[in-house]
Order: C-alpha cells, then sequence, then structure tokens
C-alpha cells in the first residue's frame, strides 16, 4: 500500500504541473495566433508551441501508463525543461507584440505626417494658382506725374495737328477735342464723339496723350 502511494503521488503531483504546462500553453498560443500582422515570426512560434504540444502530449500518455518512480523523475526533468522553454517562448511572444504596437504606432504618426503634407501642398498649389491668375492679367499703365513730359501731347493746348499724333484721334476729333477744352485728365476724353473705354484704353497705353 505504501509502494503504491510512493509510486501513485508523484503521478499526481505531476498531473497538477501539467495542468499548469497547459495553461502556459494555452496562453503562448493566444498570443501567437493574435500577432497577424508578423506573419514570420507568429508562424515560428506558432510552429515551436505545437512541437512543445506535442511532446507534452506524450509525456501525458507515458505518465498515464503508470511508468516506473525513475521514469517520473526522468518525464518530470523533461517537464520541467519545457515550462523554462515556454516561458522564453511566452517572454518572445510578448516583445513581438510590443515590436508590433510600437511599429503600428509609428505607421500612424507617418500617416498623419502625409496628411501634413498633403494639406500644404494643396495650399501651396492654391496659392501658386492665384499667382499665376495675377500674373496673366495686364497691369494698367498709370498716368505720368507732374503733368505733360517732354514728346507728349497736352490735350488742353495742343494743335488740331499735333492731337492727330493721339492713338485713333482725326482731324473730326482733334477738332472736338479743341471745342471740348479743358479736359481735367486724359479719361475725360471719353466726352469726345467715338471715344468709348476701349479706345481711350489705347490712348492711355500709347502713353502720349497728357494733361499740364
Amino acid at each position: 500500500m505504501d509502494a503504491t502511494r510512493q509510486k501513485d503521488g508523484p503521478w499526481y503531483r505531476r498531473r497538477s504541473v501539467i495542468a499548469g504546462f497547459t495553461a502556459v500553453l494555452a496562453f503562448v498560443l493566444g498570443v501567437g495566433v493574435g500577432l497577424g500582422d508578423d506573419s514570420s515570426k507568429t508562424a515560428e512560434l506558432e510552429t515551436e508551441v505545437a512541437e512543445l504540444v506535442s511532446e507534452r502530449r506524450e509525456l501525458e500518455e507515458e505518465l498515464a501508463s503508470s511508468p516506473s518512480v525513475e521514469e517520473v523523475e526522468q518525464l518530470t526533468k523533461r517537464i520541467a525543461e519545457l515550462e523554462s522553454e515556454l516561458d522564453q517562448v511566452r517572454e518572445e511572444a510578448v516583445a513581438t507584440a510590443a515590436d508590433l504596437a510600437d511599429r503600428e504606432e509609428q505607421i500612424a504618426s507617418q500617416e498623419e505626417a502625409i496628411a501634413e503634407l498633403e494639406s500644404t501642398l494643396r495650399e501651396q498649389e492654391r496659392e501658386l494658382a492665384e499667382l499665376e491668375e495675377a500674373e496673366s492679367e495686364p497691369a494698367a499703365q498709370p498716368e505720368p506725374e507732374g503733368g505733360c513730359q517732354p514728346g507728349q501731347v497736352n490735350i488742353n493746348t495742343a494743335s488740331v495737328e499735333e492731337l492727330q499724333r493721339i492713338y485713333e484721334i482725326g482731324p473730326a476729333r482733334a477738332e472736338q477735342i479743341v471745342q471740348l477744352r479743358p479736359f481735367n485728365s486724359v479719361d475725360d476724353l471719353i466726352r469726345v464723339s467715338g471715344i468709348a473705354e476701349g479706345r481711350l484704353g489705347g490712348i492711355k497705353a500709347q502713353g502720349l496723350a497728357c494733361v499740364d
């Protein structure tokens, strides 16, 4: 009876060890399967765990066959080794999970930076379009300041012949200009018959007419 207890005693103690061993395996498997983003590393961990599970089952079958005390001791030693290996696998799985979390955080940060760059690029494109549009508009020719310059035609004092040097001013319009004097500015030439905004713009662009 005592011999039976001595023989059975290690068996029941080993059963509790196997139960804890199985729980550790379940945890490692759960962590390993969850690391889908790193397929290569996860595959290695799952393969290693599968091998450990297979060996654990073989040990459990040997224990179930009522081995001798010496065999139980050997199996117990091997189980301890397996538990140590599982601890290493578990630590590696946790480290891999932490590494994946860091990578995801880096990716999120990079995506945010890319979004900011795209926003800046769109703003620069808008500013460039506005600049190109502004450059395409013809610049208005300002009237000379300080009265008439040498070589210009003073529409308030020039003769009919001199007035005809001005853009699209013929004898008839030159006569009208003389009759409508004085003018406060070149813009007042719009009072002359036949001079509208378009022709006035041409006169101002020529830069010959002036008022002193």
